[in-house]
């Protein structure tokens, strides 16, 4: 399942961006990365049921986000490297650029439904975060994103 959503997102999703998207920026390069792999982390996910116990494991997920993604933003290009392969190679729940995503992405899917989520992933890499960024500042309950990640795609957003 986890393969066939990212397979998916590249062969449906990735083409729909605009071609003027500048994929040399970190933060783009981030986003892209992050939203591939949460989208597959998503397509495990997607089965499993709402679990209110979970709640704090899923505070962690982000918390380590902001750890991981401040690394990134000062890591060379050759770091930024090394953490995404780290990412893609940690046990499941330790994926710091894909679970977030994926969280993100059951939560953006329940609120308003897959198909909106969808069509957020074709606008453009930072259009499924600042649907989330819109939502969690008025559902206080979920957990926030990184200052510094909402500050970058809230630039990247304003700036297409």
């Amino acid at each position: 399942t986890e393969e066939a959503f990212k397979a998916a997102f590249r062969a449906r999703v990735m083409p729909q961006w605009p071609s003027t998207l500048n994929h040399s920026e970190p933060v783009m390069q981030y986003l892209v990365a992050a939203l591939e792999a949460g989208t597959g982390a998503y397509g495990a996910l997607r089965p499993l049921g709402e679990d209110a116990s979970f709640e704090t494991e899923e505070r962690e997920i982000f918390r380590v986000l902001e750890n991981k993604y401040a690394e990134w933003m000062a890591a060379s290009e050759q770091g930024r490297a090394q953490l995404l392969w780290e990412s893609q190679t940690a046990d499941f729940w330790s994926r710091f650029m894909a679970m977030p995503v994926a969280l993100m992405m059951r939560r953006l899917a329940r609120q308003y439904g897959e198909p909106v989520v969808v069509d957020l992933l074709r606008q453009d890499p930072s259009a499924l975060f600042m649907a989330y960024i819109e939502a969690e500042n008025r559902i206080l309950s979920w957990p926030r994103l990184p200052v510094d990640l909402a500050a970058d795609v809230k630039k990247m957003w304003l700036g297409k």
